[in-house]
């Protein structure tokens, strides 16, 4: 399993790791600055077509951002 991150607000749109296309990235808008806050979203992916299985689940993840 995988795990993409994408704003709470658009869960189809995760973005692209190192990419530096502006539509792929965490790019805050001036609400999210004015707010201190952007909602995020961590969705499961299967790495693997067809692979997953429904059950039990724990994990641990590290998440670490850089900003400019």
């Amino acid at each position: 399993m995988g795990v993409s991150v994408a704003r709470a607000s658009k869960p189809d749109e995760p973005f692209v790791i190192n990419s530096t296309a502006d539509s792929e990235r965490l790019v805050w808008s001036e609400v999210e600055i004015n707010s201190k806050e952007v909602p995020l979203i961590a969705i499961m992916k299967e790495t693997k077509a067809n692979s997953a299985t429904t059950g039990a689940f724990s994990a641990v993840a590290t998440f670490v951002f850089s900003y400019e």
